[in-house]
């Protein structure tokens, strides 16, 4: 009676199999690298609205007042006290993470030497709403807003300076490029969505208008933005 011959890979066949997987990776690897920046940006996005829709709640509760620009969270973006005692953390139902944007929280660790530093807060909101700093030049109530559909309330700010459309990085959660500014640019919003790799100025901000609806912008719009249009 004849064996039969027992079938195995060849190395050829084995190399050729390895091949085959390899490109398949290769090819998978940028689509489930964009699947996740996709997830990442929405979940930006998503926590922008909650953001919104809280300081909308305040203002309901208030009067028709917004929040204050420099209350709403305290100076201070790496420190969760800023958040806890700021004006707006029970509106968000205490939730710290709320408040960070993981792209932010991805792009700032991997900068050397901050791996170890907390992040609290990677928002700001425009310095004009509820802020008595601008000297006359503020908006006060939610229904002075000339136009909401173009006034920014709140976005993304960097944690590094961007010439030169910015000065200063983010430090008390509001985004001042108010008319004492003079013509300068201070403040500006974020540079690190849909950024091309490891150059995280040359990206977007996402931004929430007084209306609600968010749009990813440049960062030397700032001012143009932030600015109400009976100041600008």
């Amino acid at each position: 009676m004849l064996q039969q011959r027992k079938s195995a890979f060849t190395i050829i066949e084995l190399m050729v199999v390895v091949s085959i997987i390899m490109i398949l990776i290769s090819m998978l690897v940028p689509t489930i690298r964009q699947s996740i920046k996709f997830t990442e940006d929405n979940t930006c996005k998503s926590k922008q609205k909650s953001i919104h829709a809280a300081m909308m709640a305040y203002a309901w509760d208030n009067d028709n007042k917004f929040v204050a620009s420099r209350q709403w969270v305290h100076w201070g973006w790496d420190n969760p006290d800023n958040v806890k005692n700021g004006h707006l953390f029970s509106y968000m139902n205490q939730d710290y993470e709320a408040y960070i944007c993981p792209v932010f929280a991805d792009v700032y660790k991997n900068y050397p030497g901050n791996e170890n530093r907390e992040v609290a807060y990677s928002y700001s909101m425009n310095e004009y709403l509820g802020n008595r700093w601008q000297q006359g030049k503020w908006l006060e109530y939610v229904n002075a807003v000339q136009s909401p559909s173009s006034l920014l309330m709140l976005t993304d700010e960097n944690a590094w300076i961007v010439p030169p459309c910015s000065r200063y990085t983010i430090n008390n959660g509001a985004l001042g490029v108010g008319w004492y500014h003079s013509s300068s640019v201070v403040d500006s919003i974020g540079t690190f969505h849909d950024a091309p790799e490891e150059n995280y100025d040359a990206g977007k901000s996402n931004v929430t208008f007084v209306d609600g609806h968010i749009e990813q912008r440049d960062v030397c719009e700032s001012k143009e933005l932030a600015t109400p249009s009976q100041y600008k």
